[in-house]
């Protein structure tokens, strides 16, 4: 069986279609900051230390 060039093509793009919409949907919409969602500086400091010095400078 010999698939033709544009057969592949065809398929790859219909591949490359399915991942990014399945990306696009994962997403989760960017929220403004609310009382109910925001988690805290302890939380955001757990990954980001380095910017500890700017959270005390900043926040305080």
């Amino acid at each position: 069986m010999k698939l033709r060039w544009q057969t592949i093509a065809g398929l790859m793009l219909l591949g490359v279609a399915g991942v990014t919409i399945g990306l696009a949907l994962a997403r989760s919409p960017i929220e403004p900051v609310r009382p109910d969602n925001a988690v805290g500086d302890s939380a955001c400091l757990g990954c980001h230390t380095q910017m500890a010095t700017f959270e005390q400078t900043a926040h305080r």
